[in-house]
């Protein structure tokens, strides 16, 4: 989620660039610097090892203007980021099988980028630039993945898929899970959300080129 000192407007497109904590470029931050160039807004990166508590610091200070909130508890440090002055800008959606058009549930009153872009009056295209915003979107909403390796014996498929099933319907599991805000997905939904994170070679060289040409990154 992306939060900030003051609300995105279409006038933010034409004022001076807004300054946005990042550790580096291709930190989970990723997906703000995709959707602020979507909608065509300035930005410059203040790095720093940016952790929640330094950004919001950050924010209380006045040395940031924006700053990419994600990992567990989002509700809490969104709270911890109001208290400092902060307002919700967007959030990057639901992400599991509902989509990243779908509100997060944890944050239901914040709109979703797509519904931001709508309120400021930029029309989003549907080509390999939105397709890099939501791999990178879809890639900051992971805390962790475990993946079989390649060739794996149908029998081991067979018992890693029985406990994938068995830890989803787990009590004990949700009990931890749930507070911190984190949702566990398996299966199919699981399968398609990894596709997601990887999209298409178009959109990995359009993500390279935006970093290249806003900020000066080259990949190594």
């Amino acid at each position: 989620m992306l939060v900030g000192r003051g609300p995105l407007t279409f006038e933010s497109r034409e004022g001076p660039p807004l300054r946005i904590g990042a550790s580096n470029p291709i930190g989970p931050e990723l997906a703000a610097l995709m959707a602020l160039d979507l909608l065509g807004v300035p930005a410059r990166l203040v790095f720093g090892p940016q952790t929640e508590t330094s950004l919001i610091d950050g924010l209380r200070r006045g040395s940031l203007d924006l700053a990419f909130l994600s990992g567990p508890k989002l509700r809490e440090t969104l709270a911890r980021a109001e208290a400092a002055g902060a307002r919700p800008v967007f959030s990057t959606g639901a992400q599991g099988c509902e989509g990243p058009a779908v509100r997060d549930p944890q944050v239901p009153a914040v709109p979703t980028f797509l519904e931001l872009a709508s309120m400021m009056t930029v029309t989003i295209p549907d080509d390999e630039r939105y397709a890099a915003y939501e791999a990178a979107a879809a890639a900051a909403a992971v805390c962790f993945m475990a993946v079989l390796s390649d060739l794996v014996q149908p029998a081991t498929l067979a018992e890693w898929r029985r406990g994938t099933d068995l830890i989803t319907d787990s009590l004990s599991v949700s009990a931890v899970a749930v507070p911190q805000g984190v949702r566990l997905l398996t299966g199919s939904c699981a399968g398609s959300f990894v596709v997601r994170t990887g999209r298409s070679a178009a959109a990995v060289n359009s993500l390279r080129q935006t970093l290249r040409r806003r900020y000066g990154w080259r990949a190594t």
